[in-house]
């Protein structure tokens, strides 16, 4: 996994094992995501929403957001179709808006905890 950092916990489905056919096929989601964003970054848009990502980010990026990542990131799918693209948001956890240094950005583009330095490589999302 790219985000090594970064743990996941399922808040839907509850229960998940190893061997649960839903925690396999996120799995394996995640893990072309990771592949696509180190080997084959033309392809990345076939796994991930642009434009939840791109919200999310900004949103962060105009609220001073000085936290880095971790547990106020939420990841989503529309269902468990393989065509069924990563979303991110909801925006929650805002105790530190309004909180960054001068002049800066938000933590969110210094980190590799989130996709966004691996995401800002690809033209498609560039100009998406």
């Amino acid at each position: 996994m790219l985000l090594k950092q970064v743990q996941f916990t399922f808040k839907y489905p509850k229960k998940l094992t190893d061997t649960d056919k839903r925690f396999v096929a996120i799995k394996d989601k995640i893990n072309k995501i990771d592949d696509a964003i180190q080997n084959d970054l033309e392809h990345i848009d076939e796994y991930i929403d642009f434009d939840s990502h791109i919200n999310w980010l900004l949103a962060h990026e105009l609220l001073g957001t000085a936290d880095g990542s971790g547990s106020n990131m939420f990841f989503y799918q529309y269902d468990m179709s393989p065509i069924s693209k990563l979303k991110m948001g909801p925006l929650w956890d805002f105790d530190s808006t309004l909180s960054m240094v001068t002049n800066r950005h938000s933590s969110f583009w210094y980190y590799e905890s989130t996709y966004l330095p691996f995401l800002l490589k690809s033209p498609k999302f560039i100009y998406s």
